[in-house]
């Protein structure tokens, strides 16, 4: 299953809720329908799809003991203590200080010590002045948006707008790494490798065929396309409440519109390529 561009996702849950004249839903309101959507589904599907979304990022003791891992939205699952040459190892790390995981170094000067979670830094006790870990998190997805790329973008890199048509941009470092998008006129996808926040800049894990400078674009959930119906059938769900909330009764809606989504599910499978990779590109 192809993946599917925002404003497509748009269209479809304007579709499905009868609002072809825009009168009830602006697209901002589904967008924010379909972003809730995309935050609650990471949350379950990376359960279930930690291979698909799992990414490292090899982490520099600087001497404190809290360490940027990645400023936002990853959960950081473990971590390599790859500065203990020759001894390395992988932990789990789960979450909270009252669940510390110690380790014994083996370099010298190197003491006995623990790890634990703070949000999502990687906290080492006692501080370590030097040496590198290799931290193991899994994806999540930022708030979705599309617009058009300034006329500075590459075949290697993109340059967003300022403002977005639609959704917001978050100007974070790294907020977009490992993130795929779409140039929504030449349908050509890519991942981001690394998003300069100061200058609006991601560089690309790969060269695009297409030109992408001022071309429209569509951020991408990191999820399989397979899923990105859930998103648009939970917005639905929340249009047609909202349209009919004193005439409607929620729980039967809910149940009617499951039915009409599963329908559209198996005539999409039912027309799908059986050869797709795991992100569908």
């Amino acid at each position: 299953m192809p993946a599917i561009p925002l404003i497509e996702m748009i269209e479809n849950v304007r579709d499905i809720v009868d609002d072809e004249n825009k009168n009830t839903h602006t697209d901002a309101e589904i967008l924010s329908y379909i972003n809730a959507a995309v935050g609650f589904y990471d949350g379950i599907l990376a359960e279930f799809a930690e291979k698909a979304l799992m990414q490292y990022r090899d982490v520099s003791h600087d001497g404190s003991e809290l360490q940027d891992v990645m400023p936002y939205l990853p959960r950081i699952v473990g971590v390599e203590r790859t500065s203990n040459t020759p001894r390395t190892e992988t932990i789990p790390l789960p979450r909270g200080f009252d669940d510390r995981l110690s380790f014994v170094g083996v370099n010298a000067g190197t003491q006995e010590g623990f790890y634990y979670v703070q949000n999502n830094q990687l906290a080492v006790v006692p501080q370590q002045s030097s040496g590198t870990d290799r931290v193991w998190m899994v994806l999540r997805t930022p708030e979705l948006h599309y617009g058009t790329l300034t006329a500075g973008a590459t075949t290697t890199s993109l340059v967003f707008g300022a403002t977005p048509t639609k959704g917001n941009l978050v100007k974070v470092d790294d907020a977009y790494n490992f993130i795929p998008f779409m140039l929504t006129v030449s349908r050509e996808l890519g991942v981001i490798d690394d998003f300069t926040s100061s200058t609006l800049t991601s560089t690309l894990q790969q060269t695009l065929l297409n030109d992408p400078a001022s071309a429209a674009y569509s951020m991408l959930p990191p999820i399989d396309p397979e899923f990105h119906w859930l998103y648009i059938w939970d917005a639905v769900i929340k249009c047609r409440i909202r349209t009919h909330e004193n005439t409607m009764e929620p729980a039967s809606e809910r149940q009617r519109l499951e039915s009409l989504l599963m329908q559209r599910i198996r005539k999409n499978q039912s027309q799908r390529s059986r050869y797709y990779t795991r992100h569908g590109w």
